[in-house]
């Protein structure tokens, strides 16, 4: 906007025969809020309105290619690209080539016992954690950092949580 403040708009926005236009949305945007009257504008012999939706997609991206893009923009563009029908075949293929590949890095490992929390544990632990989010609700939203380190300072639930680790990985005797 200081730009075309300063020194006019430069390059003419680009409009379809029916006043659409396909390159120029921000420069437009700019003299808009400027309070320009008019504004330099080449137009195409294109008539977007009765052009269907792959092909207004191709005259904007064409438009527009030259255009600095986000990554989620650049992702849209190339998602333009994609046949529907095309793209399930390849998942396809890539589905059963994935699952008949054998990693030679991969080996089976033996699942040992699971073991589980005692329930009063579980429990204490889980009041304590609704305590300190309702303590704590003037810093609202916390996060789990916030929240795991205010679980270590409670002195009562840190070494309840210490003897259960302890016994739980002691070695057999």
């Amino acid at each position: 906007m200081a730009s075309i403040k300063q020194h006019g708009i430069r390059e003419p926005l680009t409009i379809t025969s029916d006043y659409y236009v396909v390159s120029g949305h921000r420069r437009l945007a700019a003299a808009k809020r400027l309070g320009l009257k008019e504004v330099p504008a080449r137009m195409i012999a294109d008539h977007f309105e009765l052009m269907d939706y792959k092909d207004r997609m191709a005259l904007l991206r064409l438009h527009n290619y030259q255009r600095s893009k986000s990554p989620s923009e650049r992702i849209r563009e190339k998602m333009l690209d994609v046949d529907p029908s095309h793209a399930h075949v390849e998942l396809i293929k890539r589905r059963i080539k994935n699952r008949n590949r054998t990693d030679p890095s991969c080996v089976m490992v033996k699942m040992g016992k699971i073991k589980k929390r005692p329930k009063i544990i579980t429990l204490q632990f889980l009041a304590k954690v609704k305590e300190i989010i309702s303590e704590n609700e003037v810093y609202w939203p916390l996060t789990d950092r916030r929240i795991h380190y205010l679980l270590l300072n409670d002195p009562p639930l840190s070494r309840l949580l210490k003897y259960w680790s302890i016994n739980q990985f002691a070695l057999p005797s």
